[in-house]
């Protein structure tokens, strides 16, 4: 399981709707979020570390 997959299913588990984690990742809009999901891109530091922060649950 990539970390797209991870971050979706943290987000499913915990009731976030997906505009929310778009502000989290400070993310432009949803088709970002979308290619995050399935890996064709890749999350930065900042980006790992607020999800982190957030959900309070590791990534790897």
């Amino acid at each position: 399981m990539h970390i797209g997959q991870r971050i979706e299913s943290t987000r499913q588990e915990l009731g976030i709707p997906a505009w929310q984690m778009c502000n989290i990742l400070a993310l432009s809009n949803d088709i970002t979020y979308s290619m995050i999901r399935t890996g064709q891109i890749e999350l930065d530091l900042y980006q790992k570390i607020m999800f982190v922060i957030i959900t309070e649950r590791p990534l790897e």
